[in-house]
């Protein structure tokens, strides 16, 4: 009876431990499957996203290079609720592949269901004053070797400045001299008295007073009348500043020389006579902003003389031959108006002169896609006495051939560097939206995503028991996601 009692109490001692063990057990294997149900929901998560991601715009990387996730999804307006419908489509496929898959179904180990996808915040290209169109192309272009572009631009930013200031002391040195002048042939005009002596220069001046503009967009090439469309357009949200100043950041050099070269590389220029699309002259519409091409080619060409007439009058200067017949004729000239006084202001009126007719020949050749060297030498110089009667007389075809120079592309390349970063941005990014509505109608940059936050939020349900050691409930964890391009 002794044994049979002992028996017992050994027996009902087991099952106590036995359901301890199991408990405890229980609630390690609970344990186990929380945290792998955690790190199941990260992979799930992360690797949805990365899938949504995958479903970048193909026409817009195939035509220029930029990876964005067109949140309009060939309609015109963002729809964000179906990136989250992606996303919640992908985690699913990921925590519970076997769900409706009949021959497949079976027990879920980790028991984590998905139980909201909230994404907060859209980083759009047309975001944050454009940077991250900016980042975006970067990211593509970085391979590309901009250095020595960059250094050789560099190289040429004094030597352009420098040619600036020379034209506005020019142009202050001779402005009593203009006066005087203007008063000489107002008179001359209406006493009908002209001197073929008086010098081919005083014609040449009132040549010019009817404008130099004429003389380089002429009919003969064909300029374009296409008028820009704003409405919709990314820069239409952007405030506008400072188009164009011959000052920069040079922390921000090494990203900008990229960009400019993307921009000089998939967008066109006069030089490159484009004759479908929209705007015909891309890259000056990107740095003088106008809706007119006809404008931005006026704007691109003003800077451009005035650019080759500083440049010109600086090599003059520095010229003894030309800058003797200068002064022969700037004296001639003052003693005619009987001011032997405005000599001095004459010649550097004549030199003034000189250098905007050659700056005329100097900007045809860039249109017709040749090079000028950045400083002329004797060499290279266009326009001597002959050359000039020839000019007054309406000949225009004196320009040297030159193999070292400037192109009208790399004035261009020069002019972005000068460009406020934030309008170029934008300007880009209109003319590729215009572009690419060619493709699809709907296109639109304010639909395009560079990068996304939010998180995801599952739920874990129990499956073994504790045998109330502890009492089980279900869990919530969320898992934060950020992805950008």
């Amino acid at each position: 009876m002794m044994k049979q009692t002992e028996e017992g109490v050994i027996t009902v001692y087991l099952s106590i431990m036995l359901i301890l063990v199991l408990g405890f057990l229980g609630g390690m294997l609970e344990g186990s499957r929380y945290y792998g149900a955690y790190w199941n929901g990260n992979v799930a998560t992360h690797s949805a996203v990365s899938s949504v991601f995958a479903g970048y715009d193909r026409q817009l990387l195939d035509h220029y290079g930029l990876l964005l996730l067109n949140a309009g999804y060939e309609e015109e307006f963002f729809q964000g609720s179906k990136i989250e419908e992606e996303l919640q489509t992908y985690i699913d496929s990921y925590v519970e592949p076997t769900k409706d898959k009949t021959f497949l179904s079976g027990g879920n180990f980790l028991g984590s269901l998905k139980k909201a996808v909230n994404i907060d915040k859209y980083y759009l290209a047309t975001d944050n004053k454009g940077l991250y169109f900016k980042d975006a192309v970067v990211d593509y272009m970085k391979y590309e070797i901009v250095g020595d572009i960059g250094k050789g631009l560099l190289d040429k930013i004094g030597i352009i400045k420098e040619g600036l200031e020379t034209k506005e002391e020019i142009d202050n040195n001779s402005q009593k001299a203009q006066e005087a002048i203007d008063s000489y042939l107002e008179e001359k005009e209406k006493t009908g008295k002209k001197q073929r002596d008086e010098t081919i220069f005083l014609s040449l001046y009132e040549q010019l007073q009817k404008g130099y503009l004429s003389y380089i967009l002429s009919d003969e090439k064909k300029i374009s009348d296409k008028q820009l469309n704003k409405e919709g357009l990314p820069s239409s949200i952007m405030e506008k500043t400072n188009w164009f100043q011959l000052d920069f950041d040079i922390s921000i050099i090494p990203e900008e020389l990229i960009f400019n070269e993307y921009v000089i590389s998939y967008l066109n220029n006069f030089s490159d006579k484009k004759e479908s699309g929209g705007l015909q002259y891309e890259q000056e519409y990107v740095i003088f902003g106008q809706e007119k091409d006809i404008d931005n080619l006026t704007s691109a060409v003003t800077l451009l003389f005035v650019i080759r007439a500083g440049l010109n009058g600086a090599y003059l200067l520095k010229d003894t031959v030309k800058m003797g017949i200068a002064q022969t004729v700037g004296y001639t000239i003052a003693t005619l108006l009987a001011s032997p006084q405005l000599g001095d202001g004459i010649t550097y009126f004549i030199i003034g002169l000189w250098a905007m007719a050659e700056a005329i020949t100097d900007v045809n050749g860039l249109l017709s896609g040749k090079q000028v060297p950045l400083m002329k030498t004797s060499e290279s110089w266009n326009l001597d006495l002959v050359g000039l009667v020839a000019f007054v007389s309406g000949q225009r075809d004196f320009f040297r051939e030159s193999d070292d120079g400037f192109s009208y592309k790399d004035y261009l390349r020069l002019f972005l560097l000068f460009t406020n970063p934030t309008e170029k941005y934008y300007k880009t990014m209109d003319m590729i939206q215009e572009n690419m509505c060619e493709i699809n109608p709907n296109f639109r940059f304010s639909n395009c995503v560079y990068g996304l936050e939010g998180y995801a939020t599952f739920l874990v349900s129990p499956v073994f028991q504790t045998f109330s050691l502890y009492p089980l409930k279900s869990k919530e964890f969320n898992v934060s996601f950020g992805k950008t391009y």
